[in-house]
């Protein structure tokens, strides 16, 4: 008679055996936009959060392109604080027709030191939402917050850069961004993200198909044993 055991030590097997057909390498973290890599940092950026030399609070929303499918698992952004080193709690939005969307997820950012003369502020996700490649996106930073700085760089960027500047109390999705732009190749904010990559439906699908072969053999084997 067949006991549990048994059964555990036949799907385990199965698994073992298919698995390998999903590619571990085409499970690696990738690049779904970058204007860092290989770009200066400037002196000059935008202004968020609170100014108290204004008694206003500022908005900036940057649009990227996602050029790979997968989970954010990683953010960098060329971001300074002017006051004390923390967490600057980034939103991600979708792209609606040019204009920042929907909110899809919260991105916290902390400081996380100086590099080649700039601030960084840097985060690590997991879960959802899962980015398309090719889609478009909007990084915001929030109403409310320490008045920061998100620095420039120049460089090759990207397509599908703009940057939205948005002033006054009230909700992101309520605010009337006073100044667009659509920002040239030579023009970038400081961002860079990464994604787990999502396997091809083929592949799972060969994997279960093999799950089921070898299983099948498996449990055959140990009926008639």
């Amino acid at each position: 008679m067949k006991t549990p055991s048994s059964i555990s030590s036949s799907l385990a097997l199965c698994l073992a055996l298919a698995l390998p057909s999903v590619s571990t390498s085409a499970l690696a973290d990738q690049t779904a936009f970058d204007t860092i890599t290989g770009s200066t940092v400037e002196t000059w950026g935008n202004w968020f959060g609170y100014r108290a030399s204004k008694n206003d609070n500022t908005v900036v929303a940057y649009r990227f392109v996602s050029q790979a499918t997968g989970y954010i698992t990683g953010l960098s952004a060329t971001i300074s604080l002017q006051d004390a080193p923390g967490t600057v709690g980034l939103s991600l939005y979708a792209d609606n027709a040019g204009e920042v969307g929907s909110f899809l997820r919260a991105l916290p950012v902390q400081f996380a030191g100086w590099r080649v003369g700039a601030q960084f502020a840097e985060g690590s996700y997991t879960g959802g939402p899962l980015l398309q490649g090719g889609a478009a996106y909007w990084i915001v930073t929030p109403l409310a917050s320490p008045m920061g700085n998100w620095d420039a760089v120049s460089g090759t960027q990207p397509p599908g850069g703009k940057l939205y500047l948005a002033s006054g109390p009230g909700a992101v999705g309520s605010l009337n961004f006073n100044a667009k732009f659509n920002l040239p190749a030579s023009d970038a904010r400081g961002l860079k993200i990464t994604v787990s990559a999502v396997p091809e439906a083929s592949a799972f699908e060969l994997a279960m198909f093999g799950v089921l072969m070898t299983g099948g053999i498996v449990m055959r084997r140990r009926w008639s044993a």
